[in-house]
C-alpha cells in the first residue's frame, strides 16, 4: 500500500477539493482515479455491456500502457489543469472533453513561465487522461496549436544543462563511503553500476522503502549476477559484472542484461562483489541492492536515500548537489571521453538512437580524443596485424 502525499499545490492555488479527485490517490494513479461526470457516464455505458470484473481488468491494463514515472508526470499535469479550472470556476461537466478554448486558456496562462517541453508534457498528459476516459481530444486543432506556438516564443530562457557525475565525484564517493558498512557498500555498488552502465537510477533503486515491485525492481533471484573478464588477448584486460533487470524505458517488460565494466580503481566488479559479500544473508526475494541496518532490518535501496548519501559527501567536499540522472549523463560522457565509439555507448546505455548525444558534456574534448584515437599508432598496428593475418 502506497500512502499518497497531499497534492503539491502551486503558489496562490485556487484548488477546490472534490470527491471526483480522491486525495488518497498517489500522483501516478490520478490519471485513473481522478474522474469527471463524463467518466461516470462512460462507466455506466460500459456496465451495460460488460461485467465489473472485465471493466476493472480493462482499466488495469490501460493504465499499464504508461510507465509509473510517466504517470507521475501526468498526475502533476492534471493537478495544474484542475487548479486552472478551479481558478476560472469551470463546471466539472465542462472539463472533459476539454474545449479548444479551455485548453488554449490553460496554455496561455503558463506562457512565459514554463518551458516548451513542460507545456508539451502537460498537453500530452491531458490527452492521455482523455484517452483513459474515452473522451474526444480537441487539443490538436490549428487554434490550440497556434496558441502553443505563441507560448513557445514567450518561453523563458532554457535552464543550463544538468551537470554530470564526473570521475572526481566518483573518487569523492569512494573516499567518503565506509565500504565495510552494509548501506555504504550498497550505495557504492549502485553508484558504480549507474555510472559505468549509464543506467537510469529507477532501474537500480526503488521509490518506496516498504514496497518493491518485482515487475520493475531487480530482485536478487532474478538478477543472476555473474562476474567475468575480457579475454587475455584484449588490448586492455577488464573485469565485468553482469545481471538482468526486469524493466527498462525502451524494452519495457522485456528487461535487459547489463554487462558493466569500468576503470579498475572505480570498478563495478569490485563494488558489486563487496556489496554481495557483506549482504550475503539477504533473502533471494529481496532487492538486489538491499542492505541491513544497525538493528538487523533489511531495506531496499531507495533513490532518495541513495542520492541523499551521495550529495552529503559531495557537498562536504565543496562539490555541487546533483540529481539522479547525472549518473547517466556522466557515465556516457566519460565513456566518450575515453574514446568509446558513440554507437557502443548507445548500446551500453540501451539507447535506441543517438538521441543520447544531447547529454554530451566537454564536447570539444570528446571530438579531439575521438579523432586522435583513430590515428593512435597502437591501434593502427593492431589493424595492420589483423589485415596481415586475414
Amino acid at each position: 500500500v502506497v500512502k499518497a502525499r497531499r497534492p503539491r499545490l502551486a503558489k496562490d492555488s485556487a484548488y477546490v477539493r472534490s470527491d471526483l479527485r480522491p486525495e488518497s490517490s498517489p500522483a501516478h494513479l490520478r490519471i485513473a482515479h481522478w474522474i469527471t461526470p463524463w467518466s461516470l457516464r462512460q462507466l455506466d455505458e460500459m456496465r451495460r455491456e460488460l461485467p465489473p470484473s472485465s471493466i476493472r481488468r480493462i482499466n488495469e491494463v490501460l493504465v499499464q500502457s504508461w510507465c509509473q514515472e510517466t504517470r507521475s508526470t501526468q498526475g502533476a499535469a492534471l493537478l495544474r489543469f484542475t487548479e486552472h479550472c478551479d481558478e476560472l470556476e469551470i463546471p466539472e461537466e465542462n472539463r472533459m472533453p476539454a474545449s479548444p478554448y479551455l485548453l488554449a486558456s490553460f496554455v496561455s496562462k503558463h506562457a512565459g513561465k514554463v518551458s516548451e517541453s513542460c507545456i508539451d508534457g502537460w498537453m500530452s498528459s491531458l490527452h492521455a487522461w482523455h484517452t483513459v476516459n474515452n473522451a474526444p481530444w480537441k487539443g490538436d486543432g490549428s487554434f490550440v496549436s497556434q496558441v502553443k506556438k505563441g507560448a513557445v516564443k514567450l518561453a523563458p530562457p532554457p535552464k543550463p544543462p544538468r551537470m554530470p557525475v564526473t570521475l572526481q565525484h566518483m573518487k569523492v564517493l569512494q573516499r567518503g563511503l565506509d565500504l565495510f558498512d552494509p548501506f555504504d557498500a550498497a550505495v557504492w555498488a549502485v553508484a558504480t553500476c549507474a555510472f559505468w552502465g549509464c543506467c537510469r537510477l529507477g532501474e537500480l533503486t526503488v521509490e518506496f522503502d516498504s514496497f518493491v515491485d518485482p515487475k520493475y525492481s531487480v530482485l536478487r533471484s532474478f538478477a543472476n549476477v555473474s562476474f567475468g573478464s575480457s579475454s587475455s588477448s584484449a588490448p586492455i584486460p577488464g573485469r565485468t559484472v553482469s545481471f538482468r533487470i526486469p524493466w527498462t524505458k525502451t524494452t519495457r517488460g522485456e528487461g535487459a542484461v547489463l554487462t558493466i565494466s569500468g576503470e579498475e580503481s572505480l570498478s563495478p566488479f569490485h563494488a558489486m562483489r563487496n556489496h554481495l559479500a557483506i549482504s550475503k544473508d539477504a533473502s533471494p526475494d529481496s532487492h538486489l541492492f538491499s542492505y541491513k541496518d544497525s538493528e538487523g532490518c533489511w531495506h531496499p535501496m531507495t533513490k532518495a536515500r541513495f542520492m541523499a548519501r551521495c550529495n552529503e559527501l559531495w557537498v562536504a567536499e565543496g562539490l555541487e548537489e546533483l540529481d539522479g540522472h547525472a549518473f547517466r549523463i556522466g557515465g556516457s560522457t566519460e565513456l566518450l571521453l575515453g574514446g568509446v565509439p558513440p554507437h557502443v555507448v548507445a548500446m551500453v546505455g540501451r539507447w535506441k538512437s543517438l538521441t543520447f548525444l544531447r547529454y554530451w558534456r566537454n564536447v570539444s574534448e570528446i571530438i579531439v580524443n575521438s579523432i586522435a584515437s583513430c590515428y593512435d599508432k597502437t591501434r593502427i598496428d593492431l589493424v595492420t596485424k589483423a589485415m596481415d593475418a586475414f
